[in-house]
């Protein structure tokens, strides 16, 4: 019988043990940091955005910063807990439509939606926020989110796939659990050593911890493979905030994000409010969706073996002219719709924010083609492997929910043919 054992029970990490565990002949394990449940909405709970979810105890990482190739550091939310941050975040599906490269076939990933078990569920208009209503007027190429979810409520991948797995024998899940470090003997991989020191053997590890955890992990664990954690980047993004007439403020409750509008490689996403303590603010979310800056991720020198100390992460200065000037098209193209007739009876005015941000959308640490072959096994190593964005050589031009499930829908296909 194969072990494969799962380092991450993120968004990618519930898919792979939901597919690998299938196999009857295999034994699964799958080891999260986090808890086993963060989130405070789903199906049959009561009504509560992402904002609140992303707020929840235990639901990021605590204390994570980045940079953005300077000296500033700014927090930065990534999923912690089952289903990682598909638990947290938008749950906006998007990138059906993702382009071809000379070391990865997408078209792979487009045909792995065959086999998705997440809903994608379109938000009806009465579900549309002010902000969203807004949009959708004021440009005709608004379109309405699809989303994640099912009668309304999110549908992490620790919903979709390891919830209806968890009762097979052959399927452990160990949650609040740290990896400290991957176990080799010499180029083969033997399993993995917790921050507590306990030692767990398998035959197969699978790194699937996000573009900032994993290739922490295999640098703390000496894995020697050139590109690991080189060329880390994110989409950047600036947010417009709205002060909302009083009788056009949204319930903080509701939907944060329903519509978008996508010109090139710019989106404007709405938000009809900004969580609890900002019910009279909404935004308009500005991102470049494609972007030439790339950074890395490297271990504090002062804490390299210590899996409780966060990486330093470093997302790389963006370009002045592809993405300065990019986001800058974005703004003033954000400040148009702002100036119609539809946003015009909701606002009372609004602010462009003075910095730069991201849209947690990390990617391409641990690139395919440079760290991993075209199957996710890391290259000059024998049972370690990867699934998560860090492999993607290039981010997608779209959120990286859908094609971090479609890759690991695709991965755990091909490493169960014999």
């Amino acid at each position: 019988m194969t072990h494969w054992l799962i380092v991450g029970g993120g968004t990618a990490g519930c898919v792979l043990a939901s597919r690998l565990s299938e196999d009857s002949s295999s034994h699964v394990t799958l080891i999260e940091a986090g808890p086993p449940v963060t989130r405070q909405s789903g199906i049959g709970a009561p009504p509560v955005s992402y904002l609140d979810d992303l707020t929840a105890a235990g639901a990021v990482w605590p204390g994570l910063t980045v940079s953005d190739g300077d000296d500033g550091r700014r927090s930065y939310p990534q999923g912690r807990g089952l289903g990682g941050s598909s638990s947290i975040n938008g749950s906006v599906l998007s990138g059906a439509d993702l382009p071809q490269y000379d070391s990865w076939s997408w078209t792979g990933l487009v045909a792995a939606r065959r086999t998705m078990q997440i809903p994608a569920e379109t938000v009806a208009p009465m579900q549309l926020g002010p902000v969203d209503r807004a949009l959708l007027g004021s440009a005709r190429d608004g379109v309405r989110a699809t989303l994640s979810r099912k009668a309304g409520a999110r549908v992490s991948t620790a919903d979709a796939y390891l919830k209806p797995a968890r009762q097979r024998p052959n399927l452990d899940i160990v949650t609040d659990t740290l990896v400290a470090r991957v176990l080799t003997n010499g180029h083969t991989v033997s399993g993995v050593v917790t921050a507590a020191g306990d030692r767990l053997e398998a035959d197969q590890v699978v790194c699937s911890a996000g573009s900032i955890h994993t290739p922490a992990l295999l640098l703390r664990s000496g894995i020697d493979v050139d590109g690991v954690g080189d060329g880390l980047t994110d989409h950047p993004s600036r947010i417009i905030e709205i002060a909302l007439k009083p009788d056009s403020s949204a319930d903080p409750q509701s939907l944060v994000t329903g519509a978008a509008v996508r010109r090139g490689p710019v989106e404007v996403m709405a938000m009809n409010h900004l969580g609890r303590d900002r019910p009279a603010a909404g935004a308009l979310f500005v991102g470049l969706l494609v972007t030439s800056r790339r950074g890395s991720v490297r271990l504090d020198p002062l804490a390299a073996d210590d899996p409780t100390v966060s990486p330093v992460v470093d997302f790389g200065r963006l370009d002045d002219v592809d993405d300065v000037r990019g986001l800058a098209d974005g703004v003033t193209l954000a400040q148009r719709l702002l100036a119609s007739r539809s946003f015009a009876t909701i606002i009372d005015g609004y602010t462009v924010g003075s910095g730069y941000g991201g849209y947690a959308h990390a990617s391409s640490s641990c690139r395919m083609g440079t760290v991993v072959d075209q199957r996710g096994a890391v290259n000059g190593y024998d049972g370690l492997f990867i699934c998560d964005a860090s492999v993607f050589p290039e981010i997608p031009a779209s959120g990286t929910y859908l094609p971090v499930v479609l890759l690991a829908e695709r991965l755990a296909a091909l490493w169960c043919i014999p």
